[in-house]
């Protein structure tokens, strides 16, 4: 999956990850997990979405940034 963006930098990140990473070593750097390899999706794909989709979700609370479309992705 790509992402285009112009004219950026990167100022704030956001880790969402699944039960393995979540119980490892590096556990204590993601911003949110899921205890379920799907993460409620009913494929690998719609799940790799939703991790995308719910990190920029993050990112774009935490810089507190207005979104005027209904729809994001």
């Amino acid at each position: 999956m790509t992402f285009y963006f112009k004219n950026t930098y990167i100022d704030e990140c956001s880790t969402v990850c699944g039960p393995y990473e979540k119980s490892g070593p590096l556990r204590r750097y993601f911003d949110k997990s899921y205890k379920d390899l799907y993460f409620g999706e009913d494929s690998w794909e719609k799940a790799e979405i939703k991790l995308v989709k719910d990190a920029l979700v993050m990112i774009l609370i935490l810089r507190k940034v207005v979104i005027k479309k209904k729809k994001l992705i």
